[in-house]
């Protein structure tokens, strides 16, 4: 799915994008029958300094989402993995 969203777009480094593109691929799985059971990040950086989020999904007949703060959890994960920095 990821591929698919972001096959032209290069790594970002900006909290801004970063909520965009977790909001795009939370309403994607929704759309495409599944449902959000949790969102998270990972507690290390890629191998470009990128900060990767990781999304449990289950296949569902009438999709949901837990509810979620994409924002905050952006802000946290930059504040954690940017050594306080919050960009």
């Amino acid at each position: 799915i990821w591929r698919k969203l972001s096959a032209s777009c290069p790594i970002s480094l900006e909290p801004s994008i970063h909520v965009e593109v977790v909001d795009k691929i939370v309403q994607f799985v929704l759309e495409h029958g599944y449902s959000v059971e949790g969102l998270t990040y990972s507690p290390v950086k890629g191998p470009e300094g990128n900060i990767e989020y990781l999304v449990f999904l289950s296949k569902a007949e009438q999709p949901h989402c837990v509810p979620l703060d994409i924002p905050a959890l952006v802000s946290e994960s930059h504040t954690v993995l940017n050594g306080g920095e919050s960009h």
